[in-house]
């Protein structure tokens, strides 16, 4: 029997009222806006860790490169008659040297080793070929002698060179001298163009890269690639 006292309605239980309409309403309003609110949230998360993805691809990929070149570097030919070929462009460098490394060809564990940026594929190549140390050790593949003493690297072609760093779409090297550490002027160490292997001055050759991960670079067309390229610097 339903109460009819106002007081009598009111001493019974609130458990057991039904929700209002407006009720229903706040409750759905809340609701959505966290739902909205974890959505963002979610979005945004994803977002990042999709960037740092791409970012670590990117770093991953130079890290290597460099490794790579760093290992050829150490196990370089030694020789005063032996001249590693650098060559300064507007835009990608292209560095060469002899190194003590396996080779897919010549009969001598030495090989002429270039790195270099193909303008075709914007991507970082090194190339290898053999060398021979005599007149005597005919190349295999092509019958062409090279032999020692050298002041030029022996030229390498297209079939000669593979893929390196498939991120890397610039590359650029300077010499570093060592200044006066007396001179409190000077700084402690400056880049010079006119420096090269044997300078008495040389500290360091600084080899450096930029890169573009994949995906990113589905977004934009050679043309863009070339531009992007050429905003940055040239380092003397």
């Amino acid at each position: 029997m339903r109460p009819s006292h106002p007081a009598m309605r009111s001493s019974v239980p609130t458990a057991s009222r039904a929700f209002t309409l407006l009720e229903m309403l706040v409750a759905v309003t809340v609701f959505s806006l966290l739902m909205v609110l974890v959505s963002q949230l979610i979005f945004i998360v994803t977002q990042a860790t999709q960037s740092q993805k791409k970012t670590m691809s990117a770093l991953v990929d130079s890290r290597q490169s460099l490794d790579r070149l760093s290992s050829d570097w150490s196990y370089r030919v030694r020789r005063d008659d032996i001249k590693a070929f650098f060559e300064k462009k507007t835009g990608n460098d292209e560095l060469g040297l002899l190194s003590q490394v396996p080779a897919y060809s010549g009969t001598r564990q030495v090989a002429a080793i270039s790195f270099r940026v193909n303008p075709q594929t914007h991507t970082l190549e090194r190339g290898v070929k053999g060398y021979n140390w005599k007149t005597t050790d005919p190349s295999p593949d092509n019958n062409e002698v090279l032999s020692l003493p050298v002041t030029t690297m022996p030229a390498l072609t297209n079939p000669d060179y593979e893929p390196l760093g498939q991120t890397v779409f610039r590359f650029e090297f300077c010499f570093l001298r060592r200044t006066d550490p007396t001179d409190p002027t000077q700084a402690s160490y400056t880049v010079d163009p006119s420096l090269n292997l044997d300078s008495q001055d040389l500290a360091a050759v600084l080899v450096g890269v930029a890169a573009l991960d994949d995906q990113s670079r589905l977004l934009i067309n050679t043309d863009q690639l070339d531009a992007l390229t050429g905003t940055l610097p040239d380092v003397a």
